[in-house]
């Protein structure tokens, strides 16, 4: 008996020293790094070790007590202000952890090889951690739900945005996280839009994108949302993004078709050619051509391409270089031309966004006449469009080049508050009526009107028409112009009033899709959508969710039957009624009737 009191004594000191020597070991000295190693030497030491020492990958036995250890450490040390309070206190984040500190969104249950943990590391689906951590450069591009709806969402028309998403203690996101990270940074490069969150601290986010698994790679263009599928590395991303940008984006254009091209401006667009070394154009090209596409028309010429050589002879093109050139209306000779070795973002949007207009834009929707058109209630500073009012009949070409023409070579050529302009009358007939509303209704056989706008609010602005009007005989058309420039002189010296005033409608887009093509893409769009969505489970999730239904339309089906033989039982068990013969007298009156009248 004495014996076993001995022994059973030892194994007690024995393991309370074994505690002791554990709750005094330092999470530093668990993770191999000096107390005053950085934030970033904390992470490489966690990766190296939770990489040696996972369960899946590591067969010593006590490995899974080990890795355990190792994700205790860093999640304590890997966030700044735990690892202040383990400094100063000794407080660990497994023992010493507040409420206050728990986030919402995922679960916080420390279960290191269950369930959800389980399944980050080996690529499964849902997750159960929340832990703060540092995830280096990546951290800088972070976006919340509100930056989401509010910025990139409504700006993904114009530059799409590739986001990642990602948590800590997951296996597969630090294994792609250098990947991830230069891909962010070329995207930046290059003037796209790059983006991450941290999966546990946006719930909101999460539940938004419908975000099931981490790391995810998503990217979101003109209001699509499309993921990133298939093995992490520089091609499949650089092919990814490539996936971002329409066919439609470029035209490619040879020595037989470029003319046409050139001649393509009636669609109220600038026309570019962009020339490269290589047989399709990069991201430098696709993401600026993609910006201003609803200005600019764009096209790439391949300068090896044999096919070529016309264009290139005609324009002077060195096939050792990227080139750019612009044409408005005046297709023989570009408007700017620029040409570098390599042609960094910064220059292409410089060169497209000074040349974006024609000569002689078009008001071809609401956006195009806020651009040209902008409100200014300050009378100093005013702001005057010049409109000349055409249809869309070649009748109405003449009046349209004579009035360009006139623009180009008039004293208030380039003016900075003035632009010149001109409208179709046949599509934009509400707009037209509201500046009509105050004179009388168009002669035919009258030279076309001019109006001066200047535009005081958003839907407000006040406005004249030139006297003359724009007569194409040589003598009035030299007065015309000497009107409207004298007027418009006037206009912005002195504080001289425009006589009308109206409320306008908003213009109607004539770049928009026909009624019948926006129903199919949007239709395309939630197809494309809803696929994503269902592609995104394992066949395992599938099965059970299709065992689900089976088994509820079969205990449906059963509970129905069973109600049908409880009924039908119920039914059998019931007495027979029955009715009662009606009386005789009810019959003899007809009888006796009929003896009666025999007799």
């Amino acid at each position: 008996m004495i014996v076993c009191r001995v022994l059973l004594s030892c194994q007690i000191v024995f393991l309370l020293l074994s505690i002791c020597e554990a709750e005094t070991e330092s999470l530093y000295d668990i993770l191999g790094v000096k107390r005053t190693a950085s934030q970033r030497e904390i992470k490489q030491a966690y990766k190296k070790l939770a990489k040696d020492w996972h369960p899946d990958k590591n067969d010593d036995p006590n490995a899974a007590d080990k890795f355990t250890k190792i994700n205790e450490a860093y999640e304590t040390l890997g966030h700044p202000d735990k690892r202040r309070e383990y400094d100063d206190f000794g407080y660990t984040s497994a023992t010493g952890r507040q409420p206050s500190q728990q986030h919402g969104g995922f679960h916080d249950n420390y279960n290191p090889f269950g369930g959800a943990f389980e399944q980050f590391f080996a690529g499964g689906n849902g997750f159960q951690f929340h832990f703060g951590g540092d995830f280096g450069g990546i951290d800088k591009y972070s976006i919340s739900l509100r930056q989401y709806e509010t910025v990139i969402l409504p700006n993904s028309h114009r530059k799409p945005c590739v986001i990642y998403a990602y948590t800590d203690f997951c296996f597969n996101c630090m294994r792609i996280e250098n990947y991830v990270e230069k891909y962010l940074q070329e995207l930046k490069s290059v003037g796209l839009c790059a983006a991450t969150f941290h999966a546990g601290r946006e719930a909101g986010l999460v539940s938004h994108l419908r975000i099931t698994n981490v790391p995810v790679i998503m990217a979101v263009s003109a209001g699509r949302i499309t993921y990133f599928k298939g093995s992490v590395n520089t091609q499949s991303l650089r092919d990814f993004t490539r996936t971002l940008f329409s066919p439609t984006t470029f035209s490619k254009v040879k020595d037989g078709t470029y003319q046409g091209f050139l001649n393509g401006f009636i669609d109220n667009r600038v026309r570019a050619i962009f020339f490269g070394q290589k047989q399709d154009p990069g991201t430098r090209f696709l993401a600026p051509a993609f910006y201003y596409q609803d200005n600019i028309a764009f096209a790439y010429v391949y300068t090896m391409d044999p096919e070529t050589r016309i264009l290139k002879e005609k324009y002077n093109i060195n096939n050792n270089r990227e080139t750019i050139l612009l044409f408005n209306e005046e297709t023989d000779t570009p408007v700017a031309t620029i040409s570098m070795q390599r042609l960094p973002r910064t220059t292409i949007d410089e060169v497209l966004e000074a040349n974006k207009y024609l000569m002689l834009p078009r008001l071809s929707s609401q956006r195009y006449f806020d651009e040209l058109c902008p409100e200014e209630h300050k009378v100093k500073k005013r702001k005057l469009c010049v409109v000349i009012v055409t249809k869309k009949k070649k009748e109405h070409d003449q009046y349209r080049e004579s009035f360009r023409k006139y623009s180009q070579r008039s004293k208030l050529a380039g003016h900075e508050r003035i632009k010149f302009s001109y409208i179709y009358e046949d599509t934009q007939k509400d707009f037209v009526l509201a500046l009509m509303k105050e004179r009388m209704q168009e002669n035919d056989t009258a030279p076309l009107k001019v109006a001066i706008l200047w535009r005081i609010e958003e839907k407000k602005l006040t406005y004249e028409w030139l006297e003359t009007g724009w007569d194409l005989q040589s003598e009035k058309e030299k007065i015309c112009e000497e009107k409207l420039e004298n007027r418009l002189t006037v206009l912005l010296t002195t504080d001289s009033i425009l006589p009308y005033r109206t409320n306008l409608p908003e213009l109607y887009n004539e770049h928009a899709a026909s009624l019948l093509v926006r129903i199919g893409h949007k239709l395309l769009f939630w197809a494309d959508r809803i696929w994503s969505y269902l592609t995104r489970y394992d066949d395992m999730t599938w099965m059970a969710v299709f065992l689900s239904i089976i088994f509820v339309i079969g205990m449906g089906y059963f509970m129905h039957k069973l109600a049908s033989i409880e009924e039908e039982k119920v039914h059998l068990n019931q007495p027979k009624r029955t009715y009662p013969r009606p009386p005789s007298r009810l019959v003899l009156p007809k009888i006796y009737f009929l003896l009666h009248y025999d007799s």
